[in-house]
């Protein structure tokens, strides 16, 4: 491949982040780690479910000496991420239903047990982006109730998606918080 046209193949794979968040990705960072389709295609299955500072912060990581953890922490999430039920798989589980992912902020915490993958009748852009998860919000520590979560909400107060969390049961949850 000449210069040119590797030159040319970063810039489409960053541009695709960007038209997909709808927010401003075009970073060196971004451009370099995208043009290997792999990490690409992880990076596009979790980037609904990361904050903007973090959504930066694990792409400079992943520049650094250390990238090889968190390439592979990206792709161990994307498969989480695309294996997480939807649309009420997880009924009738209870308190055995599994949490998939955590966010943190504080003393807040949100667990997630299912995604919402929208409907037939979304905008284009949002097709396919999960605009609210099913988990437990717990925001005071008073054991939080069940219910639909925005994850643009968690995300856009800064609350952090829990790299080192390990899927668990409502209940082992509940007992924590």
């Amino acid at each position: 491949m000449s210069e040119l046209s590797h030159g040319a193949a970063r810039k489409s794979s960053a541009k695709a982040i960007d038209t997909k968040a709808g927010e401003d990705y075009n970073t060196p960072m971004a451009t370099t780690i995208m043009t290997i389709p792999r990490v690409q295609k992880n990076w596009d299955a979790v980037r609904p479910f990361i904050g903007k500072q973090q959504w930066r912060c694990l792409l400079d990581l992943q520049r650094g000496e250390e990238g090889k953890f968190f390439e592979d922490k990206i792709a161990e999430l994307a498969a989480l991420v695309q294996a997480m039920p939807s649309g009420g798989a997880t009924d009738g589980q209870g308190e055995e239903a599994i949490v998939q992912l955590h966010y943190f902020k504080g003393g807040a915490d949100w667990w997630i047990i299912e995604k919402d993958e929208g409907s037939p009748d979304d905008a284009p852009e949002e097709k396919g982006r999960p605009l609210q998860a099913f988990g437990l919000a717990d925001l005071f520590g008073d054991g939080g109730e069940l219910g639909y979560i925005s994850i643009d909400e968690v995300t856009g107060l800064h609350g952090e998606l829990d790299l080192h969390w390990i899927p668990k049961t409502l209940r082992e949850c509940r007992r924590r918080a």
